[in-house]
């Protein structure tokens, strides 16, 4: 992972962020706390890449949709992608580079939130109750999803502040075959009355031959009234 890179907005990093807050009556179903995704070995084929997602695509719907996206393409088309996947320039710039050389490499990056009718302005501020706020992180190349890495915050709210900040759970959905990627997260109030979710996430992805191994942190800000940032920067 390349170091000095400044932390940046959501916007300026490697794929798209989705953000809802919603008030919740109580603790929602658990997202795995410390989930590990670990794949195939390299070098990837076109083969190996449709039966890795055939056999994820039986009950996850990303999954499908990125079969049905590969299988949809010329023999060529597949194996410029499959090249490309197998390239270690290409993983270095998914886990560690500047918007450019991500660009450069076929990594897209864009930035969206949910429906404005899926999300939910906080009311009154003189109450004390219970809110979760959820983040995802996505990184595609190629029109494919390559890892999806959600944040789930619960926290407690009242006059306009956050009061405490009860957990902070993570899940990694991985669709790229070669390496892995981990959390660890942790929650806290920070000044301002506001309270953080983050989450360290680290990469072995593997080419072949090689390894590279890097590290991210996802950061997930609430106030009182909502979300403040999110962000995702490199280590």
């Amino acid at each position: 992972m390349n170091t000095g890179i400044a932390k940046a907005v959501l916007a300026l990093g490697i794929s798209m962020g989705m953000v809802a807050v919603t008030a919740v009556a109580g603790n929602a179903a658990p997202v795995p706390a410390n989930s590990t995704v670990k794949s195939v070995q390299g070098p990837l084929t076109a083969s190996g890449y449709i039966e890795f997602l055939r056999v994820k695509a039986i009950t996850d719907s990303a999954a499908a949709e990125n079969l049905r996206i590969f299988r949809s393409w010329s023999a060529e088309r597949q194996g410029e992608a499959i090249a490309k996947f197998n390239d270690p320039t290409f993983q270095q710039a998914i886990v560690g580079g500047t918007p450019a050389q991500r660009k450069a490499q076929g990594i897209s990056e864009s930035t969206s939130e949910l429906p404005a009718g899926k999300t939910r302005t906080l009311a009154p501020m003189s109450t004390s109750y219970n809110v979760r706020a959820s983040y995802v992180h996505q990184i595609r190349s190629f029109g494919l999803l390559l890892f999806s890495l959600r944040q789930d915050f619960s926290y407690q709210t009242g006059s306009g502040v956050v009061l405490n900040t009860q957990s902070c759970q993570h899940a990694a959905s991985q669709y790229y075959p070669l390496g892995f990627v981990n959390g660890s997260t942790s929650h806290f109030l920070i000044g301002g009355g506001r309270g953080m979710c983050r989450t360290l996430w680290t990469y072995e992805l593997n080419y072949g031959v090689g390894r590279i191994q890097a590290s991210s942190y996802q950061e997930l800000t609430v106030n009182g009234p909502g979300v403040v940032s999110r962000v995702f920067y490199d280590v």
